[in-house]
Parts: C-alpha cells; structure tokens; sequence
C-alpha cells in the first residue's frame, strides 16, 4: 500500500509515528514487531483491519495524517511521566 500511495519509507514512518527501522520489519513481517506498531502502520495505509471499515478507524487515519503534516513545534509534547494513581 505505501508503494501505491506513492510514499516513501520515511514519509510513512513519520505518519504512522514510528522509527523507519520499525517500518521496515513491519513490511518484513518479522515477528519480533509489537502489534501495536503493525495495526498503526496499517490503519495509517488505509488498510482495513479485522474484516472491515468502521468510523472510528477512518477518523484515526484522518487525524494521524492530518497531525504529521503540522510542523513538529506545533504537535504536543509529552508530559513525559504518566500519573496512573486512580
């Protein structure tokens, strides 16, 4: 799908917000790759995942491609440590 979109290996990495090292073991299909990564750099093609469309996955593909074309000042930054005392 990259290569049909036209999309470089960086240009996908960048979007799906991952390192190109990571992109390339997806493309691979190594098996050490977490499976988070997989489905993101899938949603981020436009693949359909788990047998189908649904609103939710289109609205994540828009948005993560909507926020890798912002300049990387303007995307938030980390708060770094996660305070997870419910």
């Amino acid at each position: 799908m990259r290569k049909q979109k036209g999309w470089s290996e960086q240009e996908l990495a960048t979007r799906a917000g991952v390192s190109r090292t990571s992109l390339r073991a997806v493309e691979k299909g190594e098996a050490t790759v977490q499976v988070g990564i997989a489905f993101e750099v899938a949603i981020t093609v436009g693949l359909s995942l788990f047998g189908g469309e649904d609103a939710m996955a289109r609205q994540w593909q828009h948005e993560t491609e909507r926020l890798a074309l912002l300049p990387q000042r303007m995307r938030a930054r980390s708060a770094g440590q996660v305070n997870d005392d419910f």
